[in-house]
C-alpha cells in the first residue's frame, strides 16, 4: 500500500488519443493511488479537469462497475478489473512464484490455503487451494473480506510501516461478522502487536462461525509488491485447534520462502523483524508466554466452547 509522493500525471491527451478515454483512465489511476478514496472534487484536481467533467466520467465508470462511491462520496476501484484480469492471474509474478509453495502448504496442512492482498481497506483473495477433506470452506477468488476479522488482514497490518498502519486503522469500519469479531481499534492493535511478535496471525472464529485461520505476511523488505500480501491456512475449529502452533509456524516459514523466491526479503530483515516487531514487543515469546497474552487467553477460552 505505497502512497506516491507525487500526484498523478495530468490528463492531457496526446495527439490522436481520445480525450474522454484518457481522462477516464487517469481517474482510475488516481483512485488506485489513493487507498482511502477521493471525492469527485479531489479527483478533478488530481487529474486537472473541471469538476463537471470529473462527475460525468465518474458516473460512467460507476455505471460500468469500475468504481464505486462510499457513503462519504469517496470513490474506490471495484474488483471488476481483478475479475477481468482473472485469466492472467497465473502470469503475475506473485501468484506464479507463490503457487508451488501454496500447493506444498495445502498438502502438508490438508486444509484450505489462500493468498490475499490488501486493497482499499479490504483483503482480496487472489489465489485459493481447497482442502480435500470432507468439511470445506466456501470462498472465491476476488472475495473481499474485512481486515479486522481475518488473519490475513491482521498479518498484513503487522507488516505495515507505522504511519500506513495508523492511517489504515483510522479508516476501518470495524464490522462484526460473528460474535467473536474484533470491533475496536484498541483490541485490534493488541492483536497486531502479538502477531508481529510471533510472526503469524490468528482468526479465532472471527470471520466465520466455526472456522479458525492462521496467516503470515509475505516479507517485502524492498517494497516491491504492488500491494501488501499474506498467505493463510483455514479450516474447521475442531481440526485447527490441536495444530494451531504447528500450522502458524508452517504458514510463517512458507511466507518467508515465497519472499526469498521473489527476491524481496533478506534473512537479516526476517530475523530483525521477528526480534523487534510490534514497536518494542521484545523477543519472540515461547508458546507458554504466547498463551499468556490476551490473544492466547481468548483462544484458550474459546476452544473450551467449540461449536
Amino acid at each position: 500500500m505505497r502512497i506516491p509522493n507525487s500526484h498523478s500525471e495530468p490528463a492531457k491527451p496526446r495527439q490522436g488519443l481520445t480525450r474522454s478515454v484518457v481522462r477516464s483512465l487517469a481517474l482510475l489511476e488516481a483512485i488506485a493511488h489513493r487507498p482511502h478514496g477521493l471525492s469527485s472534487t479531489g479527483l478533478a484536481r488530481e487529474v486537472e479537469v473541471d469538476n463537471a467533467t470529473a462527475i460525468r466520467l465518474l458516473r460512467t465508470l460507476t455505471t460500468m462497475g469500475y468504481v464505486s462511491p462510499d457513503p462519504q462520496k469517496r470513490y474506490f476501484l471495484t474488483t471488476k478489473l481483478l475479475r477481468l484480469a482473472h485469466h492472467s492471474l497465473d502470469s503475475l509474478p506473485l501468484a506464479e512464484v507463490a503457487r508451488p509453495y501454496l500447493i506444498a502448504l495445502r498438502d502438508k496442512s490438508e486444509e484450505t490455503v489462500h493468498l490475499g492482498i490488501l486493497e482499499h481497506e479490504r483483503v482480496v483473495y487472489i489465489d485459493k487451494l481447497a482442502s480435500s477433506k470432507a468439511v470445506q470452506l466456501v470462498s472465491r477468488l476476488g472475495d473481499r473480506m474485512p481486515v479486522n476479522t481475518t488473519a490475513l488482514g491482521k498479518a498484513i497490518c503487522a507488516s505495515l510501516a507505522p504511519e500506513l498502519l495508523d492511517e489504515l486503522l483510522k479508516h476501518l469500519p470495524y464490522e462484526a461478522r460473528t460474535q467473536y469479531s474484533l470491533v475496536s481499534e484498541e483490541v485490534l492493535r493488541d492483536e497486531i502487536v502479538a502477531t508481529a511478535s510471533i510472526g503469524y496471525a490468528t482468526d479465532n472464529r472471527e470471520n466465520e462461525d466455526g472456522v479458525v485461520c492462521v496467516a503470515a505476511a509475505i516479507p517485502d523488505a524492498y517494497h516491491v509488491l504492488a500491494s501488501p500480501a499474506a498467505i493463510s491456512i483455514s479450516g474447521p475449529d475442531f481440526r485447527m485447534y490441536p495444530r494451531l502452533l504447528e500450522l502458524g509456524t508452517c504458514c510463517r516459514d512458507t511466507a518467508a520462502n515465497i519472499a526469498r523466491a521473489l527476491g524481496i526479503s533478506s534473512d537479516k530483515d526476517e530475523i530483525d523483524g521477528r526480534r523487534d516487531a510490534g514497536n518494542g514487543a521484545g523477543p519472540r515469546p515461547t508458546t507458554s508466554e504466547h498463551l499468556g497474552t490476551e490473544t492466547g487467553k481468548r483462544m484458550s477460552l474459546n476452544s473450551v466452547s467449540r461449536r
